[in-house]
């Protein structure tokens, strides 16, 4: 929240113990307003005497840490407390009981300054947190000493131990308490305030910005080639394009895509041969055709295919052969006659023996027949 506690050099707040601090590994404290001006704590959580656990605070002209021992150990000069913490400013601490350092930071995580970490064993089991101050004594109550100087600002506050957010105080505009959004472990105000919650500053709103980009994405040229007649296009633009803000339109480009392929096909070359078997006439076609190369055109999506040969079939000659046995019967030899008819009507005829083989030639006829008398 943007409000900030303004302490009066009277009030601190109190909360529940953080337990024992001396065994962790780690502290990280964070105060997002912070401004020093005088001799006082800021947190603790610490005895009046020798029983001081831990704690920050501002004495004899430099911002000090506690652990475990009453011995105040500088982190910043006075100029150095000035220079970050003079005018308000952000604050984060850390504890490293591994690394031995005390680790001071701005809110972007640079290092303001760093120092050794010096631990001793000195505490009080049960001691209250406090903002602004100490205890009085060396007891668990809510008493308070060595107050925050009236003027110091503290606003919003979190404590890590061991890199886990175990207390988040979010500074209210109202009340006398400051919440924890962590576990319910409030603050609550102590000792003497202003009436009217004089003491919640709102210091900011926050920063609203606006930041403008404008560019001007630029053309793209290029060649595109299609190698294949139905190919799959995968068009890829590899590059950093400029942050837009604004309106984007983005105009799509249906594009058509036309493939001609035109090529004359080979003349074919082979033998045509024309087979005769008992007047039953086939036609085989033999060839080798050549492999086609380059691109072809169909110009008929469902021809019809038809092959038509013309030409003069040959003459034909034959042989007409009969053996007449021996024991056909029949009174003279001579009877057993051959006639061969052809297209005319004429007939051809020979005269048998029992033993001779007559043969006929036709040599210009289509048709024939051959038959016994």
């Amino acid at each position: 929240m943007p409000y900030y506690c303004q302490f009066n050099g009277t009030g601190y707040l109190t909360a529940p113990t953080l337990g024992n601090l001396l065994t962790a590994n780690k502290i990280r404290v964070v105060i997002k307003r912070l401004k020093v001006v005088g001799d006082g704590f800021i947190f603790s959580q610490s005895g009046a005497g020798s029983t001081r656990e831990f704690g920050v605070l501002y004495s004899g002209g430099s911002l000090n840490y506690i652990y475990g021992s009453s011995t105040e150990r500088a982190i910043l000069t006075t100029a150095e407390t000035s220079s970050n913490f003079g005018s308000g400013g952000y604050f984060d601490l850390t504890f490293d009981n591994t690394a031995n350092t005390v680790v001071l930071r701005n809110d972007v995580g640079e290092t303001i300054k760093s120092v050794s970490l010096v631990k001793g064993g000195s505490r009080i089991d049960g001691v209250l947190f406090r903002l602004g101050a100490r205890c009085g004594n060396d007891t668990t109550d809510t008493s308070g000493g060595f107050i925050a100087a009236n003027g110091t600002w503290i606003g919003d506050v979190a404590i890590y131990i061991n890199d886990v957010l175990v207390r988040n105080y979010i500074t209210p505009s109202t009340g006398t308490a400051i919440p924890d959004s962590v576990g319910g472990n409030d603050l609550t105000q102590r000792g003497t305030w202003p009436a009217g919650d004089g003491e919640w500053v709102f210091y900011s709103s926050g920063a609203s910005n606006t930041i403008t980009v404008s560019a001007t994405l630029p053309k793209i040229t290029g060649s595109l080639t299609l190698n294949e007649i139905n190919p799959s296009y995968v068009i890829s633009v590899n590059g950093q394009l400029p942050k837009l803000t604004g309106a984007v339109v983005l105009n799509e480009i249906n594009p058509t895509f036309t493939v001609a392929v035109a090529g004359q096909l080979p003349k074919l070359t082979g033998s045509i041969a024309l087979n005769q078997f008992a007047n039953n006439r086939q036609v085989a076609v033999s060839g080798v055709l050549p492999k086609l190369t380059g691109a072809v055109t169909l110009n008929r999506l469902q021809p019809n295919n038809q092959v038509a040969v013309s030409g003069q079939l040959p003459r034909l000659t034959a042989s007409i052969t009969l053996n007449v046995p021996g024991s056909y019967p029949a009174a003279n030899p001579n009877d057993y006659t051959v006639s061969a008819y052809v297209s005319a009507g004429s007939a051809y005829t020979a005269t048998l023996s029992a033993s001779s083989t007559i043969n006929a030639m036709i040599s210009t006829e289509t048709t024939y027949a051959a038959r016994l008398n």
